[in-house]
């Protein structure tokens, strides 16, 4: 089942077209916002304030008239979904939008980490300490909800736990905690929820574009 999802995602991220994919699917990105603001625009009714002149459908009407207000109603009530699904999607098509976004929220840029090697291939892989490192993890973080321990490739960095609270915000709420290896002393101690704003935005559009921001019934 690995191929098919790999495959998936690749169609949906470049159309399983490499580099002229992702082009495509950006650039139809781009008109899909285009569409949806002009719609808007041809949309707004002279009484703003009455939600039935932007929701409803007139069931009476007869024809192209009431295909008019058909699609116009379906637009609008479509319209977040496609404006957020557009928004945060944009920020994995253009290295300019990327770096809008991290300029408008303030958010640090991830440092980018070389390619791992599995711990085996490590000198400190057999003799590293899950034991202790465990231990220390359940001590500073008693409810979780999820974890995952990256073994630092000397033994000078610190060892790292990436998890999510019991009850988080959301699927990508996690959480980062930094040990010393040598005395299992807390280094840092990261929390979704103590992050500025601009941050935790930054690591929700994922989840937001996904749906899974808002549960089952935003993945739906």
């Amino acid at each position: 089942g690995v191929a098919f999802l790999g495959l998936m995602e690749d169609l949906h991220r470049r159309l399983a077209a490499g580099d002229t994919g992702k082009a495509l699917t950006g650039a139809s990105t781009l008109i899909l916002l285009v569409l949806c603001l002009s719609g808007l625009y041809l949309r707004w009714p002279r009484q703003v304030g009455d939600w039935r002149q932007w929701l409803a459908v007139n069931w009476a009407h007869k024809g192209r008239g009431f295909l008019w207000q058909l699609h116009a109603a379906a637009g609008t009530w479509a319209l977040l979904c496609y404006l957020l699904a557009a928004l945060t999607g944009l920020f994995w098509a253009y290295d300019w939008y990327r770096d809008l976004v991290f300029e408008l929220s303030g958010a640090p840029r991830p440092v980018q980490q070389a390619e791992r090697k599995p711990a085996g291939e490590r000198p400190d892989g057999p003799g590293f300490d899950y034991v202790q490192a465990w231990a220390a993890f359940r001590t500073e973080v008693p409810a979780y909800a999820s974890a995952s321990l990256r073994i630092p490739e000397r033994p000078d960095q610190p060892v790292e736990w990436r998890y999510l609270e019991a009850g988080p915000a959301h699927s990508r709420a996690g959480n980062t905690l930094q040990l010393d290896p040598s005395s299992w002393a807390v280094l840092k101690h990261e929390r979704y929820r103590e992050l500025p704003g601009g941050t935790q935005l930054v690591r929700s559009l994922f989840a937001l574009h996904s749906g899974s921001y808002f549960g089952t019934i935003g993945r739906v």
